[in-house]
């Protein structure tokens, strides 16, 4: 599964995000499924670059307000 741009995944803290072999992604996200990704505590960007055979994470949206 390739996606070039990148794909948003919402996370809660506690969840699980597993990549596998065939870096099929699966998130244990339960509460997100159903609140359509409201209830998100973070938002992480995800993609695979095949020409390095990487797996790319970002963290896009973080809990912490850093802001004073």
């Amino acid at each position: 599964m390739t996606h070039p741009e990148g794909l948003k995944i919402p996370m809660q803290v506690g969840a699980e995000l597993r990549i596998t072999r065939d870096a099929e992604l699966v998130v244990d996200n339960p509460e997100i499924e159903l609140s359509e990704g409201r209830a998100a505590d973070a938002v992480l960007l995800y993609r695979y670059d095949e020409k390095s055979g990487e797996h790319i994470i970002r963290l896009l949206d973080p809990v912490a307000n850093h802001r004073a």
